[in-house]
């Protein structure tokens, strides 16, 4: 099916309409507060919040229509129960084993750090609880070579680095020398080190999994360069450095050394006993890896033309519509 002959979607925005409204009937916009007897009406409010999260809010929305009008011509529809257990599925996931009433709070705290309200995030659970229904049909295979991989991530021997990473080659050179003259690899690393993931972390690293498959050793450390992991896992003793090496991040250079800080042996745990622990684990990572897929594709195939401009309040209407 071309999408794009088929699902065209054009977007205005309700405020926009009701700014017109307030100009041509001053009760349309109602005052919301007073200041010392000065009223504050609520079209200076939508106007500032249509500048400053307009636009981000109705790209979410744009793609929760795509998905729903997808959804649709398969016949899924966002049930209360489908809601439920997406929502769910999101809490249990970011707090596993933890009561419910922890789970929202730590959701309302990661929202508000983020900027985000819950009917935003809202936008969120209901597009991706439709993308897994529209996935769900689709057969997820997993091989015996997966769960192996994934047991090793698990439950196999870890490696955990120490890292110094700097900008500059100069700067590399003058905590060369200091290593040199013998001086310790965290202290150097903690008074050079200017990536700010490692400063965060205390210029560590990992645990690594020092036998898995090269996917399922990037799944589990997801937010390591490439680079760094091909390093770590090329040591094998405590203590022991990498020779300098370069990664990137962010379009963005860095320099930087390795030591491996310790070993953490596999735990005590047979494959047979987490064997449909790990199948879960699997056909979960794959099924959302699907839904990003789909979403990211409906996207791009939509026909959009976005008809009010987030520039200014009160943009007109007979500008020239974007395509997107």
């Amino acid at each position: 099916m071309n999408l794009r002959r088929h699902l065209t979607i054009t977007i205005s925005c309700v405020l926009f309409i009701a700014a017109v409204a307030a100009d041509a009937d001053p009760s349309a916009d109602p005052v919301v507060a007073t200041v010392n007897g000065q009223p504050i009406r609520q079209q200076v409010l939508v106007d500032i919040l249509l500048r400053g999260r307009g636009s981000s809010l109705l790209e979410d929305l744009v793609r929760l229509e795509v998905v729903r009008q997808h959804a649709a011509l398969e016949n899924i529809q966002p049930s209360d129960g489908l809601l439920t257990d997406e929502w769910s599925r999101i809490l249990d996931d970011m707090a596993p084993g933890k009561p419910r009433d922890t789970q929202n709070a730590l959701l309302d705290y990661m929202l508000q750090s983020r900027g985000l309200t819950r009917p935003e995030f809202a936008l969120v659970v209901e597009r991706r609880a439709l993308l897994r229904q529209l996935v769900a049909s689709h057969r997820l295979e997993i091989s015996p070579a997966e769960l192996e991989s994934e047991f090793q991530v698990q439950f196999g021997r870890k490696l955990e680095v120490r890292a110094l990473a700097v900008q500059s080659p100069r700067r590399l050179e003058q905590a060369q020398q200091r290593l040199a003259q013998g001086e310790d690899f965290a202290a150097v690393a903690a008074e050079f080190t200017e990536y700010e993931p490692l400063v965060r972390n205390g210029c560590l690293w990992g645990p690594f999994p020092a036998a898995a498959t090269a996917d399922a050793a990037t799944a589990a450390t997801a937010d390591v360069p490439e680079p760094v992991r091909t390093v770590a896992l090329a040591l094998s003793d405590p203590g022991q450095r990498s020779e300098p090496f370069q990664f990137s991040d962010n379009n963005t250079q860095w320099h930087a050394i390795l030591c491996l800080q310790r070993i953490l042996p596999a735990a005590d745990v047979s494959f047979d006993s987490v064997q449909d622990q790990l199948r879960d684990v699997l056909r979960e990572r794959k099924t959302q890896q699907r839904m990003l897929n789909l979403g990211a594709f409906l996207r791009q195939e939509a026909a959009v033309r976005i008809l009010h401009s987030f520039d200014a309040p009160n943009s007109d209407p007979d500008s020239a519509p974007t395509e997107r």
